[in-house]
């Protein structure tokens, strides 16, 4: 609940992207995962106008998390991404999708994510930011 009343201000009207941004980094980093920003990764899935199936397109982007404990972590980070506008999925399913972004104790004990391009296996461990930079430019 703290994390979310720092992105207010005063007046109860939402604060700016960026503490948005900072509250999901602070829970990748390992802090408390509050159910307002689980409920707020659901709400921003569920307030995109999905496609219709026959058109809709592939996820460009699938989020893994490493272990059950982990899973909190990708739920974030996955929401994050749609937020930004990127596909993604979330679990193992790779079936046309271009990376794979994995959550796991050591990347969220660093703050980073370890994306992989599945075209050509490269992977590297780069912060939320950079994933989300990395990723549009495939969008």
């Amino acid at each position: 609940m703290d994390n979310l009343r720092k992105n207010q201000s005063d007046d109860g009207t939402k604060g700016n992207e960026q503490g948005l941004r900072g509250s999901i980094q602070a829970i990748m980093r390992g802090e408390e995962a509050t159910p307002e920003l689980l409920l707020l990764d659901a709400l921003l899935r569920a307030g995109k106008e999905s496609p219709a199936p026959a058109t809709r397109q592939a996820a460009l982007a699938t989020v893994i998390a490493a272990s059950d404990d982990d899973g909190a972590d990708a739920l974030l980070a996955a929401g994050l991404l749609r937020a930004e506008g990127i596909r993604v999925s979330l679990g193992a399913d790779q079936d046309g999708v271009r990376f794979a972004v994995l959550i796991g104790g050591e990347e969220r004990r660093l703050g980073q994510v370890c994306l992989t391009d599945l075209t050509d296996n490269s992977r590297r461990a780069v912060g939320i930011e950079e994933a989300i930079y990395i990723l549009e430019k495939y969008s």
